[in-house]
């Protein structure tokens, strides 16, 4: 979960694949049927079977929010018509600026890429500009960092930088 996502694989899946069979098979019924014996059938005589084995799919999937805008507004699952954009990151100042709007704004950890800390911004009034505020800068400590940050098209640029 510290990269943002768990279980990503049953979010976003193939709609051409075939659904999963995990509910086949599960239950076993008793009576033979044949075509010829399907009209004298009577409706009110008790159907045998037996429940083989019952689970429940337990939809365990997480998204941080950060994470979740992140791919809301992905290049491969949007499309953007030929629309470009300027994303940079001023490492002195730590500012970061997107002629399309920042949407999302992710502090990571450089061994494992840990999210540390995020700011999102969903609103429908852009922002063109993020300063990573001063007490956070203070938190981290001179560490060796990676920020992510993603535009309102998609436009996604990872840096190293030293807080």
């Amino acid at each position: 979960m510290g990269r943002g996502f768990d279980n990503i694989c049953k979010v976003f899946t193939n709609p051409q694949i075939c659904k999963s069979s995990s509910f086949h098979n599960k239950i076993e019924f008793k009576e033979q049927l044949s075509t010829c014996s399907l009209k004298h059938v009577d409706k009110n005589m008790k159907k045998d079977f037996t429940v083989i084995r019952r689970t429940e799919e337990v939809d365990d999937t997480l998204l941080t929010k950060s994470c979740a805008v992140l791919l809301s507004f992905h290049r491969w699952l949007n499309n953007y018509p030929t629309q470009t954009s300027h994303l940079s990151f001023d490492s002195s100042n730590k500012v970061v600026k997107s002629t399309a709007g920042v949407r999302v704004v992710e502090i990571r950890q450089t061994e494992d890429e840990l999210i540390l800390q995020s700011w999102v911004f969903i609103s429908k009034v852009l922002k063109f500009s993020f300063q990573i505020p001063q007490n956070v800068l203070s938190e981290l400590n001179n560490q060796n960092l990676i920020i992510l940050v993603e535009d309102s098209i998609g436009t996604i640029i990872k840096e190293e930088f030293v807080a």
